[in-house]
Formats: structure tokens, C-alpha cells, sequence
């Protein structure tokens, strides 16, 4: 399974989780609900800051979006290189999106 399938299944999890609709979740990282729809059907690959946004709107981590849909640990248990440079690009961009924050 893709990677992008794991976002994709875990966004739909996640959202679902939250008891938020599309609509819902697409006002929470202002988006239109049509891009939702596409997230979830892995019609459109979000960017690192699009994970972290959604992460952050369904009270996730990001690395929660990234791992095996269905695994109960906190780390993905695929291990490419492909893999491991989004996991790095995205903590990078979670730690510069804090420091924003802050300021």
C-alpha cells in the first residue's frame, strides 16, 4: 500500500473519529470540501504543511496520517527512503510551523 493510501484511509479514520463531516473538516483547514473529498480518495497528494493543517484540525499528530491504517504503534512501520524523508520534511515542518507560533 501507498503511502498516500495510508493518508488517504486515515484522514477518512480520523474525520470520522471526530464525528466531522467533509464540510466540517475542510472549514477547520479552510479549504473547499470537494479537496477533502479528493485527500480521501487519493485523488490529490496533500503536502507536508496540508498533513500537518488536517492533523491539527482532526487532534492528531502528523506522523498518525503517515502510518500503516489500522497499526496501534505511534511510528509507520513501512521503512523506505521515500518514507523516511516525508516522516523528516514533515517534523521540520512541524517544529518551523511551532517556532512560528511562538513569535
Amino acid at each position: 500500500m501507498s503511502i498516500q493510501r495510508y493518508v488517504a484511509q486515515n484522514i477518512t479514520r480520523y474525520r470520522l473519529e471526530a464525528r466531522l463531516s467533509k464540510t466540517q473538516l475542510a472549514k477547520k483547514i479552510k479549504k473547499d470540501p470537494r479537496y477533502v473529498t479528493k485527500l480521501e480518495d487519493v485523488a490529490h497528494n496533500p503536502t507536508v504543511d496540508t498533513v500537518a493543517m488536517v492533523a491539527k484540525a482532526l487532534g492528531i499528530s502528523p506522523a498518525q496520517l503517515l502510518q500503516r491504517p489500522g497499526s496501534e504503534e505511534a511510528e509507520p512501520l513501512e521503512q523506505s527512503s521515500s518514507l523516511d524523508f516525508a516522516l523528516d520534511m514533515l517534523r521540520r515542518s512541524t517544529e518551523m510551523l511551532e517556532a512560528l507560533r511562538r513569535k
